[in-house]
């Protein structure tokens, strides 16, 4: 029962026909849980729309920097401004927040919106999500999005409420014991949101409650992938057509004349040279020697011609292609059937990260309402940056370098860059520098000090920085110096 229920948490797919999204899609507002549960059916039997989901769930790094935003020059000495930022190191020290919001990301994308608890009891702190279906969004306030959450989840059998947040111990036990509570106000503030209606109460973000939204704006719970679905839905059908295409390409029919009687004295209605019980005979006989793909045939006719079919081996190619295409991204970044544009597809990975950029904003405010609740006097604002490609990075990291040359040298830009936890970063500089790991390098000797080679030929281009015609020159080695034997 408890493995079953766990399973109930984010795993309640529903077959999708392509009536059934049709009909879901004419009307969203109504049909919440259906598009939710067809888009985990997709995920489940459509490997192009997993891949997709999985695209845009793991695209952005989490890449962090923050900023004190009331401190002066002289306070970043001070012991109140290094206890309050320590505990924002310690808060960042028991909290992976990449691998927390990534979880989130998935489930934003598989069902459009994320219920969730901090739990900060133990050595870790975690988000522990909530059954997406006994949540409803009742409200926004400064940092997001506040929900309520119905109480008959914890009455099914083999589920253990102690499993739970003590928050959420001490609010059911006021619904097992009807004990009162004030009315039901949805303008109520969060330090007062302790209204409850039937099985419903709500919840408040000073107790950790959170929840994450793809499209924030919008209430309604609607998959971000949810155009996509109807011709998803059309893979089984479309691989149906490049089977079949496949047999009639394999398939042969070879037609064999039957000779006529030429000269007979008396004119016969079936005027055939052998009878159609030993021509029987005779084909399944040579029926039984060829391959089941190819037929045989004969005809009492003259001038017969061989029949073949021509099939096609791009149908789900092309279907493969123009749906990816279809999400708004690279179909090529998925399937690489034809020839790669390097333009095309750094334009299509701006885009891509321009339309997820905006998901980070709730994820920054998430942390600045969390942290600051746990600091002084010193209050401090989050800032999330970066996408999981070689190209962001090296473009990130390249900006760092060139500020560095102009004396702005900003650590946390340089922690970010390489994808490190900033405070992580300076620990590993701090070990570094008293191991006096500078000491046992050798130094070496710039190329501009080193003898001239002969090298003919402009500097190497990176390879992030060629265009579609010096990316063939190099595949091809074509510029390379050849060795004579």
């Amino acid at each position: 029962l408890t493995n079953a229920l766990m399973k109930d948490i984010n795993m309640n797919p529903r077959e999708a026909t392509a009536s059934k999204i049709e009909d879901a899609l004419s009307n969203p507002k109504e049909n919440e849980q259906n598009l939710i549960g067809y888009a985990e059916w997709l995920e489940l039997n459509s490997m192009l729309f997993k891949r997709i989901m999985g695209y845009f769930a793991n695209l952005l790094s989490f890449d962090l920097n923050y900023i004190c935003v009331n401190a002066k020059p002289e306070d970043y000495q001070k012991a109140t401004y290094q206890k309050d930022l320590e505990r924002v190191r310690d808060f960042f020290d028991k909290f992976n927040y990449k691998k927390e919001f990534k979880t989130v990301m998935k489930e934003i994308l598989r069902s459009e919106a994320y219920f969730g608890i901090m739990r900060a009891e133990g050595k870790r702190y975690i988000l522990q999500q909530l059954p997406q279906k006994y949540c409803e969004i009742t409200g926004r306030y400064d940092y997001g999005l506040v929900f309520d959450f119905d109480f008959t989840w914890f009455m099914q059998g083999g589920l253990d409420v102690a499993m739970y947040p003590k928050v959420m111990q001490k609010m059911y036990a006021q619904v097992q014991t009807e004990q009162r509570v004030d009315g039901y106000y949805p303008s109520a503030e969060i330090n007062s949101r302790t209204g409850g209606f039937a099985f419903w109460r709500q919840t408040s973000p000073k107790d950790g409650f959170v929840a994450f939204k793809f499209s924030p704006e919008i209430a309604a719970r609607v998959p971000m992938l949810s155009p996509l679905m109807p011709n998803i839905v059309l893979e089984p059908v479309i691989r149906a057509l490049q089977h079949n295409s496949y047999i009639a390409e394999a398939t042969k029919i070879i037609y064999g004349q039957v000779p006529m009687l030429k000269e007979t004295a008396t004119k016969l209605k079936d005027n055939i040279a052998i009878s159609s019980k030993n021509l029987g005979r005779f084909l399944a006989l040579l029926q039984s020697a060829l391959p089941s793909a190819i037929k045989v045939a004969a005809a009492p006719l003259t001038n017969t011609q061989p029949i073949s079919f021509e099939g096609s081996d791009t149908i789900f190619d092309s279907y493969l292609k123009t749906s990816a295409a279809s999400a708004g991204i690279n179909s090529r970044l998925l399937y690489s059937v034809d020839r790669q544009n390097v333009l095309e597809t750094k334009s299509s990975l701006d885009v891509d990260q321009n339309m997820l950029r905006l998901v980070y904003y709730q994820f920054e405010d998430f942390l600045e309402f969390t942290i600051n609740n746990l600091t002084n006097k010193y209050k401090f604002k989050f800032i999330f940056e970066g996408f999981e490609t070689d190209i962001d990075r090296e473009r990130r990291f390249d900006t760092v370098s060139k500020l560095a040359e102009s004396g702005i040298v900003l650590d946390q830009k340089y922690a970010s860059a390489i994808g490190m936890n900033p405070f992580d970063f300076r620990r590993m500089l701090e070990e570094t520098k008293a191991n006096d790991f500078v000491s046992n390098l050798t130094p070496i000797v710039k190329s501009s000090q080193m003898p001239a080679e002969n090298i003919t030929g402009r500097p190497a281009v990176d390879d992030s920085d060629l265009g579609d015609s010096g990316s063939d020159t190099r595949s091809a080695g074509s510029n390379e110096e050849k060795i004579e034997e």
